[in-house]
């Protein structure tokens, strides 16, 4: 199955938005996402190519460089970068690297003004903890070291680093929400398989 019809970490902090009013637990942007997880498992890309955009080209380019910065500043090893992981053929991720047996890397390349709030407030922290937290549900892994890296930066400011402990209890909530939004994909695959029959 190709990857576009998994549900990924990347895709973790939509399968945890709410919908609008107490008694709608699963929002547009939830139903969305499953659309586009749905339409893949029968090999539709629905998903928008944003690999020419600057930032992404940026962040691309800067990820060795940035891996490079964490293990002189940790003595730690990185392994196995940009390696995908998958639980069956429903949820998966790719890890930017597994350090030791516990550990993984998370690496974010912003632009300066968010990556000098990253230094200061660990500002984006919370734009990317679901995702964080489904990397180690299924890498099973106990930790995460969140980096921020800007080579803009002048020394000694270039890179921050935050570690972030492996949560059961997110984990927990993102295992039920990704289960509801897998059996929505599901049924949604399922209508489209019908409707491809009968064409």
């Amino acid at each position: 199955m190709p990857k576009y019809g998994f549900i990924s970490a990347s895709m973790a902090k939509d399968v945890m938005t709410n919908g609008r009013g107490k008694d709608n637990p699963f929002g547009a942007t939830f139903m969305t996402r499953a659309h586009h997880v749905g339409a893949g498992r029968v090999g539709y890309d629905t998903s928008t190519d944003i690999s020419h955009l600057a930032s992404v080209e940026w962040g691309n380019e800067q990820q060795w460089v940035a891996t490079e910065a964490y293990q002189d500043a940790t003595m730690a090893t990185v392994h196995s970068v940009e390696k995908w992981h998958q639980l069956e053929d429903r949820f998966g991720c790719t890890v930017d690297g597994l350090v030791g047996e516990d550990g993984m890397i998370e690496i974010k390349c912003p632009n300066s003004i968010n990556h000098l709030r990253n230094v200061l407030y660990n500002e984006q922290l919370d734009d990317y903890i679901h995702q964080i937290q489904f990397s180690l549900w299924i890498t099973g892994r106990q930790w995460c070291d969140f980096i921020s890296f800007d080579s803009r930066a002048p020394i000694g400011l270039q890179l921050h680093v935050h570690r972030v402990e492996r949560d059961e209890v997110a984990i927990a909530e993102l295992k039920e929400r990704a289960g509801v939004m897998d059996i929505e994909a599901d049924r949604i695959a399922e209508l489209l398989r019908t409707k491809m029959e009968t064409k």
